[in-house]
């Protein structure tokens, strides 16, 4: 488990230790994390893909580096299990900036502990990888 993971849990374990029900839904969510952390290791594994545990705040203070100057057009894409894309969010981050965006964007359902557990998942990652190739 990261750190970074590891840190937030325990510190929920140290709040919820009083209450029954919020210590079980917090082992559960430990174990999902646990689960992700393999399936992390195994893209980077087979495929050199690093996925960093918590991705969208890195991606929000990336691209608060960005300058048009830097960048002359942007693809977004990105997956999320609460909502229903990450890209809209991105597109104005990245306009407000100054950068242009296409309108071509790519988004699958993450999962986060329990919530859609298993993804992105191998047609998740076959359709991320046709996007790609219809982009270029």
């Amino acid at each position: 488990m990261s750190n970074s993971i590891r840190t937030i849990m325990a510190k929920a374990y140290k709040s919820v230790l009083s209450n029954p029900r919020e210590a079980k839904f917090a082992y559960r969510m430990q174990t999902h994390f646990q689960k992700s952390e393999k399936r992390r290791k195994k893209m980077l594994e087979q495929e050199g893909l690093e996925v960093p545990p918590f991705l969208i705040s890195s991606i929000v203070e990336f691209i608060k580096t960005l300058t048009p100057d830097m960048v002359k057009h942007v693809v977004c894409f990105g997956s999320s299990a609460i909502i229903k894309s990450p890209v809209p969010q991105m597109r104005e981050l990245l306009q407000a900036r100054g950068i242009t965006v296409s309108e071509k964007e790519f988004t699958c359902r993450g999962s986060m502990g329990p919530i859609h557990s298993g993804h992105p998942n191998q047609k998740d990652l076959d359709d991320f990888r046709q996007f790609i190739k219809s982009t270029l």
